[in-house]
């Protein structure tokens, strides 16, 4: 269905209101790797508004856009004599020119491809240097959580850790409300035990039910996957590998994919088999006994049985009109 999908809005002519260059969806956890399979990436900004104190009144202050977390990247001003493009650009700094389209989007709306950019014109472009340190950043968040044991208190996760239990309770109050040093923890509750000092972030999650809290939330991400424009009249696929793909995703669903098979064969017609010849019986001589005749059937012997009652009882119906009855008795 996804790909039937994705064939139609590919194929779909683009018009003024509906020119679409993406398309989005969030997935959780265990579904990344089919999406991914089928041409998406995972991805997304995190937007962070910073809390006022409860001497400002409490709340959250509007977001600024200088607090807006994005994915690293460098400024790039065009020079030269010729104008550059956006898609030469990108080649000159090995990146995907949609990467730097989508980064620039905010800034240059109206901007494609083949656009001719003015002399020292601001341009923002992936940092490839960056994807090291953005790995070393996930993997120290390894150590970040710990899932607590029945009855187990913040008090005594600060003494496992050797962390203070007033910073620990203090980080995470705001997802675990009312925590106090000596609260009971149920089994499996996940703590916080290191990084106090790092920016608070709360995963997207799919909200099946509208009391729902984050802990019982399944975290779901953003894909993306950039549509390639192609005529109706032109049936080939763009990425040659995804029906393999989508083959290998098949061939692991328990329930398998039934193809319709050919169908048989009509049946020849049955040959028709020869009328017998007609048999020939000779005629009996007068000196010949009797033929027995046939059993009488049921009916027949019903009927005689009740019919002269029935006549006494009905005089003045006639014949037809006894066998009616009779049959109504039958």
């Amino acid at each position: 269905l996804l790909a039937l999908m994705l064939d139609f809005l590919e194929t779909l002519p683009p018009t003024p209101r509906h020119n679409y260059d993406f398309v989005l969806l969030q997935a959780t956890d265990n579904s990344v790797g089919f999406y991914e399979a089928m041409g998406f990436r995972r991805v997304g900004a995190v937007q962070g508004a910073p809390e006022k104190g409860a001497e400002d009144g409490g709340g959250k202050a509007p977001p600024d856009d200088r607090e807006i977390a994005t994915s690293p990247h460098i400024t790039y001003r065009t020079q030269g004599a010729r104008y550059e493009t956006p898609k030469g650009v990108a080649t000159s700094h090995e990146v995907d020119v949609n990467d730097l389209l989508f980064l620039n989007k905010p800034l240059y709306p109206g901007m494609q491809q083949s656009s001719r950019l003015r002399k020292n014109t601001a341009l923002n472009i992936p940092d490839k240097s960056a994807l090291p340190r953005l790995q070393e950043r996930e993997e120290d968040k390894e150590g970040m959580w710990y899932r607590s044991d029945e009855d187990e208190t913040p008090k005594d996760i600060s003494l496992k850790f050797n962390v203070d239990v007033k910073e620990l309770v203090a980080a995470n109050k705001r997802r675990l409300k009312g925590l106090l040093p000596h609260s009971k923890l149920q089994h499996d509750t996940k703590v916080q035990v290191s990084r106090f000092d790092d920016p608070h972030y709360v995963p997207y999650v799919h909200w099946a039910f509208p009391d729902d809290d984050l802990e019982s939330s399944v975290p779901s991400y953003m894909m993306a996957r950039r549509l390639n424009r192609r005529t109706r009249g032109n049936p080939e696929t763009p990425n040659p590998n995804l029906d393999e793909k989508i083959a290998g995703i098949l061939a692991k669903i328990v329930c398998p994919v039934v193809k319709s098979a050919d169908k048989p064969p009509p049946p020849s017609p049955a040959k028709k088999k020869p009328r017998p010849l007609p048999t020939i019986v000779e005629p009996l001589s007068d000196d010949a006994p009797a033929q027995p005749k046939k059993p009488a059937n049921a009916f027949i012997l019903f009927s005689g049985s009740i019919r002269e009652r029935v006549m006494e009882e009905n005089p003045d119906l006639g014949f037809g009109d006894i066998g009616k009855l009779l049959g109504r008795k039958w």
